[in-house]
């Protein structure tokens, strides 16, 4: 019977029992990442896209001066002078003389071709519209010297190939297209020109530099 009141006690002990809570301790202080919190996708209503009309009638008025600007600056400009003409395009001015303002007014530029700049050379290009497709590109002081002949008397007289010849700019000015401002000569010639101008030495030791170095 003792035996048996001993267990009963010790139950009843055993249900008497207060527990305490253990203290929270924060995910940080664990060593726990947070996990991010889903965010659900709000659907949001489709803004209409502006058409390139649209767009360009609501900016016109901001973009008025540019527009003006821009189109002042393309629009080529031509002054007459007694001994040359002034051509102004792009901010750029060529000279020509008369003749040959007037071969390029003429027949240079014509509704086929487009007018530009190519490596500061006043040019023409033109898409080609059979296959195979390419721009072709034409400098006008090179077109001048054909059209004029002096690119044919000098193929006659050297006996080579009009495509070894190339057209130079005496003053190195490549915005001067005045006629007695060009001169024919072979593409050797052109270059080893262009190099005497960088060297800095006699005639004498640029040839022999020369030799060495591309013959």
């Amino acid at each position: 019977m003792d035996f048996i009141r001993k267990i009963r006690d010790f139950f009843r002990k055993k249900k008497n029992v207060n527990y305490t809570m253990p203290p929270i301790i924060s995910e940080e202080k664990r060593g726990i990442e947070k996990k991010p919190k889903k965010i659900h996708n709000v659907v949001s209503k489709e803004i209409p896209q502006k058409t390139q009309f649209q767009d360009l009638v609501e900016n016109i008025d901001k973009n008025h001066e540019t527009i003006i600007k821009e189109h002042d600056t393309n629009l080529p400009k031509v002054k007459e002078l007694k001994d040359r003409v002034e051509y102004t395009f792009k901010g750029i001015t060529f000279i020509f003389c008369k003749e040959g303002y007037d071969l390029f007014k003429e027949e240079f530029e014509d509704k086929y071709h487009h007018i530009t700049i190519n490596r500061g050379y006043l040019s023409r290009e033109h898409n080609s519209t059979s296959y195979p497709y390419f721009l072709d590109i034409k400098n006008f002081h090179r077109w001048f010297m054909e059209k004029t002949g002096n690119v044919e008397d000098f193929v006659k007289a050297n006996k080579c190939s009009s495509d070894d010849v190339h057209v130079h700019h005496i003053d190195l000015t490549t915005t001067n297209n005045k006629k007695e401002n060009l001169k024919v000569m072979t593409i050797e010639q052109h270059k080893k020109l262009h190099l005497r101008l960088k060297f800095d030495g006699t005639e004498k030791e640029f040839e022999e530099w020369y030799k060495k170095t591309f013959v």
